[in-house]
């Protein structure tokens, strides 16, 4: 998965699991870093936002669907409010601005899996 950061809330959570009082204002100081039980817990976080990154990314993509936020966009392009037929507004779209719409919704998807990557 590569380097694994620590924040602050994976420290808090690693201190619920503990019952010495010590061993909590030790963790919440950063002392445990290393330990195993909050690189688990970072370790856990960081797979939850990456998983979260995709899905949003697959979202702009249109994976899994219709895009709903497309139909606005189709609309303010068309100019024309009525439903499609297929239910995929972006089938309204001339094979032109469909690509430039399609490469636009790519590039974005490609911008937000890139986020937090340096």
């Amino acid at each position: 998965m590569g380097e694994v950061r620590v924040k602050q809330e994976d420290r808090e959570a690693a201190a619920s699991c503990v019952s010495s009082r010590k061993a909590k204002r030790e963790i919440i100081d950063g002392v445990w870093d290393d330990s195993s039980t909050v690189q688990a817990f970072a370790r856990h976080r960081q797979a939850a936002e990456k998983a979260q990154q995709e899905r949003d990314a697959a979202y702009i993509e249109g994976k899994g669907g219709v895009i709903p936020g497309a139909t606005v966009f189709v609309s303010l392009i068309t100019g024309e409010n009525m439903p499609c037929m297929s239910g995929d507004a972006r089938d309204k779209l001339n094979p032109h601005k469909r690509r430039q719409f399609d490469d636009a919704t790519r590039d974005l998807a490609t911008a937000i899996r890139s986020q937090g990557h340096e």
